[in-house]
């Protein structure tokens, strides 16, 4: 997962999972994690809000009451059989990314 643009009030970020050999799946999340799931992969948000695909743009709304906030992106790529062999499918986990919005 990497993320592009400026994040601030009023910006776009863009987030980009790749490659993704499955059915990606990207979420932002407003509190960190840390849980494991398997080898290798950990669930490193809470999934607050998720989007199908590998690519997600986020447009920070130009409110200056969001300034030092932080929010989390993760991403999965599910079915793959490359990952964590979870009941029904495999999946794997891309880093988190923690964003801190600017003014």
């Amino acid at each position: 997962l990497t993320a592009s643009g400026t994040p601030s009030v009023g910006q776009s970020v863009t987030y980009t999972m790749a490659p993704a050999l499955g059915i990606p799946v990207t979420w932002v999340g407003f509190s960190p994690g840390g849980l494991p799931i398997c080898a290798g992969c950990t669930l490193g948000s809470s999934i607050d809000v998720a989007f199908p695909g590998a690519v997600l743009n986020l447009t920070i709304p130009a409110s200056a009451s969001l300034i030092g906030g932080v929010y989390y992106v993760q991403g999965a790529d599910l079915g793959n059989n490359l990952g964590c062999a979870l009941v029904p499918l495999d999946m794997t986990l891309s880093d988190t990314i923690s964003t801190d919005i600017g003014s």
